[in-house]
């Protein structure tokens, strides 16, 4: 058990995401995008990312998927890939 306000969290050493690939195309004209994640260790590890994926201006819906490890990611065509690898590193997967 962990003590109170002690929040444990395990940084993976090896995580490697690939470039995101388009999976499908919206008629909104939102684009879906797919990125493999490699080195998650828990559902905690994929909650970490989702949100930090949600927080990209231009993200409107993010779902990673752990056991998978993968993420799909509804976004607006405007969107960098750039922007979500760097949200990936930001939640601490690099």
């Amino acid at each position: 058990m962990i003590p109170k306000g002690k929040l444990g969290h395990i940084k993976p050493n090896m995580t490697h995401i690939k470039t995101p690939e388009i999976v499908e195309s919206a008629k909104d004209s939102t684009q879906m995008l797919s990125l493999d994640i490699e080195g998650m260790h828990c559902s905690s590890c994929a909650l970490l990312i989702e949100k930090s994926l949600s927080k990209v201006s231009g993200v409107q819906h993010a779902n990673v998927n752990f056991s998978s490890s993968q993420a799909l990611v509804k976004v607006d065509p405007s969107i960098s890939q750039a922007d979500l690898l760097k949200a990936v590193e930001n939640a601490g997967y690099h």
